[in-house]
């Protein structure tokens, strides 16, 4: 992404000292505006007015609008050249975290994983370490892109935000990193921003579902979504992560009764486990207590032994990870590995689930 203007606005008024910040970028799908707001010396809460690429022509105007309301308002243009971020130095931290930003850098122990790293620097709610985080997105696999938008919704900072908004609206990210980094930009994003956010999800549900998810009373919600889901189609369950995304005054209702007694067969359940990891990163009680409370009840659907055990599939018969064949050269049995269970597992059209 590009950053083709910046305007810097300053108010202040008696002991108030502002600074609000607004940018407009170039990305490869179009353009977006950006700000950043707070008082002068301390670090900037951040947010988009355009959640999507737009044209430019549509951006400029978003971006005119935005400095003119703040202009009326009594704030000064004191817009300066952009200096690139330094990486932190050494400073009083303790030596847990003086060890993890080590790490980051590059600079201690190789064996150490990466992944564990960056996780622990999110539980620690290190911001001094998003410098580095900053830098690693994007060089290593998937798993660690996840786990470094995962922390950056707890560390913050400068422009922890905004490497996330790239990071979602990217065409080639990683579905499941996607959906981690929409829910670190509505931790770091104000009130308002998260309630603009969660409402432009509505415009993803299919249509029957969009108009009901809006103004819609809850039952004939629940009953369309029901109708939906019948389909057959295994593709059509993504739209229970999206009811959680928009967990507004008519989809949670809906969401939280069918957590509570819907099967935990495919392809629900793949569906489940994400809004458990999005439950447990927003601190959501009630749904996390829902759902830890039937991990514990529910009977497991198939189940694997220290041998790689093995699952029966209605329909198609028994599958494991290994066969035992006749081998006409050595004129002995052998086992050979197959891995046709854990491709079946992986598959997004899983038969299985819950184990």
């Amino acid at each position: 992404m590009q950053l083709l203007k910046r305007t810097t606005l300053h108010c202040q008024e008696g002991s108030s000292d502002k600074i609000y910040e607004v940018d407009l970028c170039q990305t490869e799908r179009g353009y977006l505006v950006n700000f950043r707001y707070g008082r002068r010396g301390t670090t900037l809460k951040e947010g988009v007015k355009t959640t999507t690429p737009v044209p430019l022509a549509q951006a400029e105007k978003v971006f005119d609008k935005l400095v003119s309301e703040k202009t009326k308002k009594g704030y000064h243009d004191v817009s300066e050249p952009i200096s690139a971020p330094e990486l932190p130095l050494k400073a009083t931290y303790n030596s847990r975290e003086q060890a993890i930003l080590e790490r980051l850098a590059g600079r201690s122990n190789p064996k150490w994983p990466l992944s564990r790293v960056i996780w622990r620097a999110g539980e620690l709610q290190i911001t001094e370490a998003t410098p580095y985080l900053l830098n690693l997105l994007g060089k290593h696999d998937a798993l660690t892109d996840y786990c470094i938008a995962w922390a950056l919704g707890y560390c913050g900072g400068e422009g922890a935000l905004q490497a996330l908004i790239r990071l979602y609206q990217n065409s080639a990210t990683p579905e499941f990193v996607a959906r981690i980094a929409f829910e670190a930009i509505l931790k770091l994003s104000d009130p308002q921003t998260q309630a603009d956010l969660q409402s432009e999800m509505i415009e993803f549900l299919p249509p029957a579902l969009r108009s009901l998810a809006q103004n819609g009373s809850i039952e004939a919600l629940a009953s369309e979504l029901t109708r939906y889901l019948e389909s057959g189609d295994y593709q059509h369950f993504a739209v229970l992560d999206r009811f959680y995304q928009i967990d507004n005054a008519y989809t949670r209702p809906v969401l939280l009764n069918l957590l509570k007694t819907v099967s935990f067969r495919p392809n629900f359940f793949q569906r489940i486990r994400h809004i458990f990891k999005m439950a447990e990163y927003r601190r959501d009680a009630e749904v996390f207590a829902i759902l830890t409370r039937r991990f514990e009840s529910e009977h497991y659907y198939y189940a694997k032994n220290r041998w790689g055990g093995g699952a029966n599939i209605p329909g198609v018969g028994y599958i494991q990870n290994s066969e035992y064949r006749y081998n006409p050269e050595t004129r002995r049995g052998e086992y050979i590995t197959t891995d046709a269970l854990t491709n079946e597992i992986k598959s997004p059209s899983s038969r299985l689930a819950y184990s």
